[in-house]
Parts: C-alpha cells; structure tokens; sequence
C-alpha cells in the first residue's frame, strides 16, 4: 500500500513538472488581450490537477503511517490525521478555483460578461514572486467588484486615477469590464475619465 502511494506521489510530482511546459509556453507567447488569459487558464488545468492528485497523495500517506504506526504518542497520531485534512482540503480547493471553475466558464466564451465600475480603484502588492494587481469598483446595484488585472492594465488606470485627481473631484475613472463569471478572467477592459455628477 505505502509502496503504491509512493509511486503514485513520485508520478504525479513528474507529471506536474512536464505541465509546467505549456504553462510557460502561454506566458511567453501570451498577448495583451484577454485571449491570453483564457490560454493561461486551460493550459494550466492538468498542472493544477497533477499537483491536486500529488498534495492528496501525500495526505493519503501521513493518514495511512498515522493508522500504521502502533507505539506513537497521542500527539503524533492526531498530527497526521490534521495535517492530512488540511494538506486534503487545500488539494479540492485548489481543483475548485483552478480546474472546476475554468471549466464551467467554457459555455460563456462566446457570451461573457460585463459589468460597469464606477469609483475606481487599483491595488499592487509584490509581497510573493506573483504579485497580486487588481481593480475594484462598485457596480450598478452598488456591489463592491475586484478583478485581477495585469501590469500595463495597472499602470494604464493609475494615469488615468492621477489625471481626474486634477480636477478636484469634478472627474473620476470608470471601467467597463468584459469576464469570465466562474474563474473571474478579465478578457477585455475599457478605462476611461468621465464627469463625477454623470456617474
């Protein structure tokens, strides 16, 4: 049994690293529109699925050594089996935001989604490797909505932000937004200055 889950652990960590390939591949050939991030997306599916299978391996495992191991203090065997929950949990949460949610955006390619913001603003934080870039604004029925957006989208709407703060308040940045309803993929984007009294 432990021999089988060490196979299969070792399989997909492989597996993970071959996917990786087109992953880079979709970044580097990526283009600034929103193609880019539907390609990102579905190129990334059997990644995520690899590292998913590989992260529940290994939950599989600490679970299976915990029931094994007979003459193990109590802290230990409650140790495995928390760390395996966890370890399990951020495995289906991962497979719900990378691969459940870009599939059930295929039926909505042809027909996404678009919604308005007013009162505009962006967030970069490069805390990680992957800085986190969004946009967020608040929508006709005043719902407050945020999208991940990409560098040159960032900059572009921060000029724009300083532009209308010149008019002391007699301006503001609004963008109407074209995505994805499931994994949020932002296809299209269209910033612009108008009158704050029209918003």
């Amino acid at each position: 049994m432990i021999y089988r889950l060490q196979k299969l652990t070792m399989t997909t960590g492989v597996l993970a690293l071959v996917f990786i390939l087109p992953m880079t591949f979709s970044a580097v050939i990526g283009s600034s529109d929103g193609r880019n991030g539907i390609v990102e997306n579905y190129c990334s599916i059997p990644f995520w699925i690899c590292i998913s299978v590989f992260v529940i391996c290994t939950a599989v495992t600490l679970l299976y050594l915990s029931l094994r191991e007979k003459h193990s203090g109590w802290q230990q065997k409650l140790a495995f089996p928390v760390i395996a929950a966890v370890l399990a949990g951020i495995a289906v949460f991962v497979l719900y935001v990378q691969v459940v949610n870009p599939l059930r955006d295929i039926p909505y390619l042809n027909s996404p989604h678009t919604v308005s913001l007013a009162d505009v603003n962006f967030y970069y934080s490069n805390i990680s490797d992957s800085p986190t870039i969004e946009i967020s604004g608040t929508d006709a029925d005043g719902r407050e909505e945020t999208f991940s957006i990409s560098r040159k989208e960032f900059k572009e709407g921060e000029t724009l932000l300083h532009q209308a703060a010149k008019s002391g308040g007699a301006q503001a940045v609004t963008a109407d937004i074209t995505y994805l309803p499931y994994s949020e993929t932002v296809l299209d984007m269209d910033m612009k200055i108008t009158d704050a009294a029209k918003r």
